[in-house]
C-alpha cells in the first residue's frame, strides 16, 4: 500500500542496505535531546542507559548501540508521507496522513551476531512506546510497509515487546466509506430492520452466556457513522446500551458512552444464542469494501 514511500526515501540509505525502521507520525515536531533519548531507551530496556551512550550527530538526531543493535533516532520537522498521495480508502489512515506534520524515525543499521536488523523491531517498538505522547498519530514500519494507528491495542503490543508482530498485521479494522446508494449495504440494513422483532425476542429470553450487539447510525448525511453498541435493553421501539466503537468524525457520543437508539437508526445486529450467531447482515458489504482498498 505504501510502496511509494520506499521509492521516495530509499535514496537516503546506502544502496546495499534496505531500511529497517519505525516511523512515528506526529501532529507537531518534537525536539529530541540526548537525555530524552537516553531516558526513553532506559525505559524500553528496563535498565539504566546513560546519556553518555547517546551520540548526537546533528540537532535532534542521535546514534547509539542498544543491546548490540546500532540505531539512529531522529526528529523530522516535516511530514513523512506525502499528503498529495492517492487516498487509501480507509478514512482513519487517510486522516492520519493528512493530520501529521512531523515524524520521529528510529532506524536499525546493524545487528549483533546471530540476529538480523529486522529482529530489532521489538526493541524499536518498545522505544516508540517510551517516546509516545499525545502528539503521536500512527506508526509506520518501513520494512513491512505497514501503517498502524496509535491506539491502546498498538501501544500495548509495542510496550510488551511485540513490535514485529504488530507491524506485520493491521492492528485495527479499516474505517471504510460506503456510498448511500450501495445496493448490497442497503439490502443488509433493510433486512436488519425488518427482522428487528427477531432480535428483541432473542434478547427477551437471553441466557447468561448469550451475547448481543447492535450497529446503529449516528449523525446524518455524509458525516454519519455506523457504530456498534452492547445491549442493556431492547424493545420494538429501539435499543439502549454502551457504545463500543470510537467515532472517527463525530465529536459525540464517544466510546463507552451510554446511548439510546431508535429502531429506524438500526443498521445491523448480532445475537449469539446458545453458541449460534444470528444477524450480521452487513458483513458481506463491509468485506467487499475492505477488499477494494487492500
Amino acid at each position: 500500500m505504501f510502496g511509494f514511500v520506499k521509492k521516495l526515501f530509499q535514496r537516503e540509505t546506502p544502496p546495499d542496505l534496505d531500511p529497517v525502521a519505525l516511523v512515528m507520525l506526529l501532529t507537531e515536531p518534537r525536539v529530541l535531546s540526548r537525555s530524552h533519548v537516553a531516558h526513553a531507551v532506559g525505559q524500553a530496556i528496563e535498565a539504566p542507559f546513560g546519556e553518555g551512550q547517546v551520540v548526537e550527530e546533528a540537532f535532534s538526531y542521535h546514534r547509539l548501540i542498544v543491546l548490540g543493535y546500532e540505531l539512529t533516532i531522529g526528529s523530522r520537522p516535516q511530514p513523512y508521507i506525502p499528503k498529495d498521495r492517492p487516498p487509501t480508502g480507509d478514512w482513519r489512515m487517510d486522516g492520519v496522513i493528512q493530520k501529521h506534520e512531523a515524524a520521529i524515525l528510529i532506524d536499525c543499521w546493524d545487528a549483533p551476531p546471530g540476529q538480523t536488523r529486522e529482529d530489532s523491531t521489538d526493541l524499536m517498538g518498545r522505544i516508540v512506546a517510551a517516546l509516545n505522547d499525545d502528539t503521536t498519530l500512527a506508526v509506520f514500519a518501513f520494512h513491512t510497509q505497514r501503517l498502524n494507528v496509535m491506539d491502546e491495542k498498538l501501544l500495548g503490543m509495542l510496550t510488551e515487546g511485540r513490535g514485529r508482530e504488530a507491524m506485520e498485521t493491521n492492528t485495527s479494522d479499516a474505517i471504510v466509506g460506503i456510498h448511500n446508494e450501495d445496493a448490497l449495504m442497503n439490502a443488509a440494513i433493510d433486512e436488519a430492520r425488518s427482522r428487528w422483532p427477531e432480535f428483541v425476542a432473542h434478547f427477551a429470553r437471553r441466557g447468561s452466556d448469550d451475547g448481543f450487539l447492535v450497529k446503529a447510525r449516528f449523525g446524518d448525511g455524509d458525516g454519519a457513522e455506523h457504530m456498534w453498541l452492547t445491549v442493556d435493553a431492547a424493545d420494538e421501539e429501539g435499543v439502549a446500551g454502551i457504545l463500543q466503537s470510537q467515532p472517527f468524525v463525530l465529536p459525540r457520543p464517544r466510546q463507552g458512552d451510554a446511548v439510546r437508539v431508535e429502531r429506524e437508526r438500526v443498521s445491523d445486529w448480532i445475537a449469539s444464542v446458545n453458541g449460534t450467531a444470528h444477524g450480521n447482515f452487513s458483513d458481506a458489504a463491509i468485506r467487499a469494501a475492505r477488499e477494494a482498498i487492500s
